[in-house]
């Protein structure tokens, strides 16, 4: 074949394909990005720039509609109103699979696609996280402040200290603690600063997700290949899998009763399922509860900071409330501190740990109509 007649054969597939996702398939209805209709490309380059939400807002503030395509089969919804009907409990709307699986969070609360097994995992984990579960855990939240505190005042004298590397020690050693029995003892891990070999498999467990959601092969690979093998291919997953080397030890103590933490752990919830997935439910909760904390709370001390007025108040509240910092108040007694509890709102409001997309999938049978619009069956949003 000449390069004529290639070139021609080309256009000829190409053309009919542009015009009928430009005005014939199921979303062409949907105003959105001109590339988005055709491929993902466009929501990867935004997803990858780090802040693809203030993208979708100004897109739908430009198009003026709560409806907007991001894919060639995905729509981006902002009426709040349906935020109850989408994520309610009793919601028809599944998870998307291919999002949820690129977590690689099988067999635990987060990853489980079935709704009545992901309720009943949360049925199990929900007196854990309560707020009496909480109280039994405030030993271990004094004790691992009271180590921060400590080395924070040593290395003052030194130079400035990063405190978002302060926090995320502060929480992984708390949910580790909680989760494992166990801690990190990511604090203590270096003596001349706060940073930690582990930060590097954390890292890689938040930003693997949108590496295997926009690349294909890299999602085979990871289903068809042993973890030691990916650890090569990805050198940051090394740390990744000492923390799941971590897990199967601490899993392995409470087993044969070693466990001698002291105070609740999240394996004492978990009795009723299978082995597997209560160190995979420990690490999902060590890197989702740790990694988020820090970041709302280094937000929120920034915030703090930043306003001369709120900190000043806030600091003379704490004076009274908090006349020796060597005999820290109950969190019952904190909580009455009513500009430290406005501030700690604020901050959660400011600083939302999970601002990205949770998306979910249109069902056969179900009908979801935003802005006197159909959404067909099988679409993510």
């Amino acid at each position: 074949m000449s390069l004529s007649g290639f070139l021609w054969s080309v256009i000829s597939i190409l053309i009919p394909f542009l015009v009928y996702k430009r005005y014939s398939d199921q979303l062409s209805k949907f105003e959105g990005p001109f590339w988005a209709r055709y491929s993902s490309r466009w929501l990867e380059r935004v997803s990858k720039e780090g802040n693809p939400e203030a993208v979708f807002d100004a897109l739908h503030n430009s198009l003026g509609t709560k409806v907007i395509r991001i894919a060639p089969n995905e729509l981006h919804i902002s009426d709040v109103e349906l935020y109850k009907t989408i994520y309610g409990q009793k919601s028809p709307f599944m998870k998307s699979s291919k999002f949820y699986n690129t977590f690689l969070a099988f067999g635990t609360t987060f990853g489980e696609m079935d709704p009545h097994k992901n309720r009943e995992r949360r049925k199990l984990l929900n007196p854990f996280f309560s707020k009496a579960g909480t109280l039994k855990l405030e030993p271990v939240i004094l004790h691992r402040l009271s180590l921060v505190l400590e080395k924070m005042e040593r290395l003052a004298a030194e130079g400035p200290i990063n405190v978002q590397d302060v926090l995320r020690c502060y929480t992984g050693d708390i949910v580790s603690q909680i989760s494992f029995g166990k801690s990190l003892e990511l604090t203590n891990e270096n003596p001349s600063s706060f940073k930690s070999s582990y930060f590097a498999g954390f890292d890689a467990a938040l930003k693997a997700p949108t590496k295997l959601f926009f690349g294909p092969l890299l999602r085979l690979a990871y289903s068809v290949l042993p973890f030691g093998v990916l650890t090569y291919i990805d050198y940051s997953l090394s740390k990744y899998s000492e923390i799941i080397k971590f897990s199967g030890l601490c899993f392995l103590e409470y087993k044969e009763g070693k466990h001698t933490a002291g105070h609740p752990i999240l394996f004492d919830n978990l009795s009723c399922i299978p082995e597997s997935e209560r160190t995979t439910e420990a690490m999902s909760i060590l890197i989702a509860g740790s990694e988020t904390t820090a970041f709302t709370l280094a937000q929120t001390i920034f915030l703090i900071l930043s306003s001369p007025r709120v900190k000043q108040r806030l600091v003379r509240q704490l004076d009274a409330g908090v006349p020796e910092s060597s005999h820290m108040p109950s969190i019952q007694d904190l909580e009455k501190l009513d500009y430290l509890m406005a501030c700690v709102k604020e901050g959660l409001r400011h600083a939302m740990s999970v601002p990205g997309r949770l998306p979910r999938v249109v069902p056969n049978g179900v009908e979801l109509v935003v802005e006197g619009k159909r959404i067909p069956p099988g679409v993510s949003f």
